[in-house]
């Protein structure tokens, strides 16, 4: 059931509990973020309600995490890029960095498993359906859904698993071509045209670039495609032209 409240009525209950307007909100719409510095999570980042953030977090502008999503930073920092899109059910802990422009689709596991080092992945990579990433992965790649990565994964590779005769599933990494740059874009463009329950509201989502420390939209979503392409082949696209 979603609830909807009105600024009024908001502020009544907030006056009547003794609760700030944030923290009520917290709790009538499940979003309970834990995070040590609430100002590095930037003012356009959407966190879908049901969605739990603990710890040193910061994610940058333009930014999604869908529902249910746990990223718990109590042991060591998770920094999150511009523009990404983290989808429903993913699970992040440890020392994490993602770049700009990464697509984590429904229920990944990212998770270092090694106690030193930070895990990264790349701008401009897609990491499919249900895969779990223990190692870092390139920039402009695609991961394939199920996958386990636990090797490094270099710049531009395709990672995917093939069933082998004995029943065993072989890995393998082979380069990024146009049908791989396609299906990142394509998936990145479908979240994006989603709608998401933020604050017990049902609400379009929408992608603006701004500029640093000001509220003025800069880019447009087309433009936004333009830079995740960029990242897929290593040239920009925007300045270039």
């Amino acid at each position: 059931m979603t609830i909807s409240m009105t600024g009024s009525r908001l502020d009544e209950v907030s006056l009547t509990t003794g609760l700030d307007k944030e923290s009520l909100l917290n709790l009538l719409y499940g979003r309970t973020l834990f995070v040590d510095d609430p100002n590095r999570i930037h003012h356009t980042a959407i966190i879908g309600d049901g969605a739990i953030l603990t710890g040193d977090v910061s994610i940058k502008a333009n930014t999604v995490v869908f529902y249910n999503t746990m990223i718990q930073a109590d042991k060591a920092p998770i920094s999150i890029g511009t523009g990404c899109c983290i989808v429903d059910g993913v699970n992040m802990h440890n020392r994490i960095e993602i770049g700009d422009y990464v697509h984590i689709a429904h229920g990944c596991i990212i998770h270092r498993r090694r106690t030193h080092g930070c895990l990264t992945i790349g701008s401009g990579t897609l990491v499919g359906f249900g895969a779990q990433v223990h190692e870092n992965i390139g920039k402009g790649c695609q991961i394939a859904p199920g996958v386990i990565v636990d090797q490094p994964i270099p710049d531009y590779h395709f990672v995917y698993d093939k069933k082998l005769d004995d029943g065993f599933r072989q890995i393998i990494i082979s380069p990024m071509g146009p049908a791989n740059h396609q299906r990142v874009k394509e998936m990145y463009k479908s979240f994006w045209g989603r709608q998401i329950i933020y604050k017990g509201n049902l609400i379009p989502l929408m992608w603006y670039q701004y500029e640093p420390g000001g509220n003025t939209p800069k880019n447009s979503f087309n433009q936004a495609i333009q830079k995740l392409e960029s990242f897929l082949i290593g040239r920009d696209v925007i300045n270039s032209q």
